[in-house]
């Protein structure tokens, strides 16, 4: 047992060692200088492969290849046998699996495996730094140096692996380890971005695992060894992360009869230069000493006398190189045949062994991770599944291919601007001009700012030119046409925020944005009813008294019509059944929809018409609402509303190549209207499947003969008046207004829809 600080009391004599190899690979040492404990006489290096007598054997997968035995006879430390394991480094190892507990128990913390899981990885594949690095190296690099520092010391060493490749899993490791070695550190750097610092991963506290064999007998030494090197790395002044220790559930502990510890170094922006590298080398030494109770040798001589042969250093990668490092890595990964994608889920995404659904799960995917595609495809049912790298730590199954997107160029995240605030679940009106505003004045040189018209409550409705106003390439952006579903002028705000503010730097497809929209012009409108946008976000103090009354009647007249049902996707929601398509058993509700919440959902202009059932196109069909509603009154008479007329003008006022509309919600792309000519409809197909590729949305034909078209739309004035092409893109997955946790994942899934319009554009000329 462990006493005070983890000064080992009494170290059991070590059982006699399994046979080792007859291959010796050298007998002499060469002679070191440093502390009194390095007068040795000699060395030997011995291969040692795992035996199938030895515990816990049968459980490796992977085990061809022997650990490295260094033993240094005729000093006072060298029955004292450290076994450095410089983590990650098999190929291969991230395609099998061994069991977490050698008793077939479950997992019982979450990790790079989740809890509750009866395999795990047999060798993770490692993380990469921000200038590509891979772990592996770094980890390599670090147990070289420590070895010679334990050596050097007096201490004997068991070496897990001296090259790139070892075919030795975690059990294999730890099973070595076991007969051969008095501890086992194994050397790791963390995967998080924060400069942490190091620590070492802790047994939980759950009684089940710590009362496991062999977890039983050594967890308590573990924590000593752990201590110690901790208290070591400190006198080193290297930071430590919170008190040291972090509890995980690994199978290296799993399967130790002897103190074992993962120690981790820092993390993915942690000081990792060769300095670094030996003053981690001798807080470890420090800590070793400490815990077998050893007097600590002149280390720091050690290291000012190594110094001086080891050539400066260059200058190491910063977290601003984080950025070009990535995107050269993209390039890497592209010219060996992979397609980068990047996760989109509302928070993450189940990694699993298999493309089935209830298989194993390799690890939880973050939102923004990215993952190298190698093009296998495999379906269940319906669902598609892609096998994916995690890029950022080499693990490697399969993930949901409606949960991805393919990404062509890395965003700096680091320098982008921040005027749109896409926190707020209530995009307001005044905001997006505030926003507006600033924008224009800082990319005044590819953003203008004109005044397309003004709604009933007289709101201006902005128009924003975003490129070269000249350019032979045009395209007509709408937002904001449904009050509720004002996330979609979100989304357009922050897509010309971010195309101006990567104007020099972004590309796709090798073309920089700069050029494309040197040649290409977006004519944006984001808000093109801001009066229905500030009804459901404010209700009647949204607009003025004269429209106040106009809702208070729409909602008497119609407030018996919504239900409260739940959808297939267990979402519970009110739905305007006005239709009566849904039956009454599917009701959830008692009473009425309250009239603040009738507001919320409120898709018209201020007079209750609904802007896009009252274009010139099939508007006389009598198919909706009669009177002035929330949704689905057509008006009056076609083109009766100022808002219908701004956006009229607009998209008559260029000869627009494409008009792209944002409603919400469903994650659908609509691309037809019934009667339109066929040359337009294969015109229109063949941009909706163009988008439809980057944002992953589904793509729906509603031009069916027997089936009533959305008449009075935008969409077909545009499909059958204009005879040009069009699509509209319906965001998000709930119900309208969407709640600012979708917006991440919204504004990746179409970030470079605007480029890969252009550079279509561009291809076709």
């Amino acid at each position: 047992m462990l006493a005070g600080c983890g000064v080992r009391e009494q170290i059991p004599e070590t059982t006699e060692p399994y046979p080792v190899s007859e291959n010796i690979i050298t007998d002499e040492k060469p002679q070191l200088s440093g502390s009194e404990n390095t007068l040795v006489s000699e060395m030997t290096v011995e291969e040692v492969f795992l035996e199938d007598s030895m515990e816990f054997a049968e459980n490796s997968a992977i085990h061809t290849d022997p650990a490295l035995l260094y033993h240094n006879s005729g000093t006072e430390k060298g029955d004292i046998v450290v076994c450095v394991n410089a983590g990650h480094g098999t190929n291969g190892g991230t395609q099998v699996k061994t069991l977490c507990h050698p008793d077939g128990t479950l997992k019982v913390t979450a990790g790079s495996t989740a809890e509750g899981s009866l395999t795990a990885t047999a060798v993770s594949g490692g993380m990469e730094f921000p200038d590509g690095t891979a772990e592996r190296e770094v980890t390599l690099q670090q147990a070289v140096i420590l070895k010679d520092l334990l050596l050097e010391a007096g201490y004997s060493v068991l070496m897990i692996r001296e090259s790139e490749d070892v075919q030795l899993d975690n059990v294999a490791r730890t099973v070595l380890a076991n007969a051969y070695a008095d501890c086992h550190i194994s050397l790791h750097w963390d995967s998080s971005e924060k400069d942490k610092g190091a620590f070492y991963c802790s047994v939980p506290e759950v009684e089940s695992y710590r009362n496991m064999y062999p977890v039983f007998d050594t967890w308590e030494q573990s924590h000593g060894l752990g201590d110690s090197i901790i208290a070591g790395l400190k006198e080193q002044e290297i930071k430590i992360y919170d008190n040291g220790s972090l509890p995980l559930d690994l199978t290296q502990t799993s399967y130790s009869t002897i103190p074992s510890i993962d120690l981790e170094l820092g993390d993915k922006l942690s000081d990792r230069s060769t300095e670094q590298l030996y003053r981690n080398a001798v807080g470890i030494m420090r800590g070793i000493d400490l815990f077998f109770g050893k007097e600590a040798g002149d280390y720091d001589a050690y290291i000012r006398d190594t110094f001086e042969e080891i050539p400066p250093e260059k200058e190491e990668v910063s977290f601003d190189a984080e950025y070009p490092a990535l995107v050269d890595r993209f390039t890497a990964l592209r010219e060996e045949g992979y397609v980068i994608y990047e996760a989109v889920p509302l928070t993450s995404l189940s990694m699993k062994t298999e493309p089935v659904s209830l298989s194993e799960t390799v690890e939880e995917i973050p939102f923004g991770t990215y993952l190298a595609f190698d093009g296998v495809l495999e379906a269940e049912e319906n669902v598609t599944f892609l096998h994916v790298t995690d890029i950022g730590n080499g693990l490697e199954g399969y993930v949901q291919s409606d949960l991805v997107v393919p990404v062509d160029y890395a965003a700096d995240l680091q320098n982008i601007s921040d005027v749109v605030d896409v926190t707020d679940d209530r995009y307001t009106y005044d905001a997006m001009m505030e926003d507006i505003r600033e924008l224009c004045q800082k990319y005044s040189d590819i953003l203008v700012w004109q005044n397309a018209g003004k709604s009933l409550c007289g709101r201006d409705i902005p128009l924003l030119i975003l490129g070269n106003p000249e350019a032979e390439h045009k395209f007509l952006i709408t937002a904001g046409i449904h009050g509720r579903e004002y996330m979609t002028s979100q989304l357009v705000m922050k897509m010309i925020e971010y195309y101006a503010d990567h104007y020099d730097t972004g590309s796709y497809g090798g073309i920089g944005y700069g050029q494309f929209l040197e040649d290409c012009a977006f004519y944006i409108m984001p808000m093109t009813n801001p009066d229905g946008v500030s009804i459901s976000q404010y209700g009647e103090a949204g607009v003025t008294e004269e429209y106040a009354a106009v809702l208070r009647a729409a909602y008497a007249a119609e407030k018996q019509n919504f239900i409260y049902i739940r959808y297939s996707s267990e979402e519970t929601a009110w739905y305007d059944n006005y239709r009566g398509n849904i039956a009454e058993s599917a009701k959830l509700n008692e009473e009425d929809i309250s009239y603040e919440e009738y507001l919320r959902l409120w898709k018209a202009n201020a007079a209750g018409v609904d802007i896009n059932r009252n274009f010139n196109i099939g508007w006389e069909a009598d198919w909706g609402k009669t009177v002035p509603a929330m949704g689905s009154y057509r008006g009056t008479a076609p083109e009766s509303e100022p808002e219908t007329r701004t956006i009229l003008s607009m998209a008559s006022s260029e000869d627009f190549e494409c008009y792209i509309n944002y409603h919400a919600k469903g994650q659908v792309i609509y691309f037809d209207s019934y009667g339109m000519e066929k040359e337009n409809a294969n015109a229109c197909k063949k941009w909706a499947q163009l988008v439809s590729g980057i944002c992953r949305y589904d793509l729906s034909a509603t031009a069916k003969p027997t089936e009533r078209s959305e008449y009075g739309s935008f969409g077909e004035l545009v499909h059958l008046s204009y005879n040009k092409p069009g699509f509209t893109l319906e965001i998000g997955r709930y119900t309208c207004p969407l709640d600012s946790s979708e917006f991440p994942a919204i504004f990746e899934r179409n970030r470079e829809t605007w480029a890969a319009v252009c550079m279509e554009a561009l291809r076709t000329e």
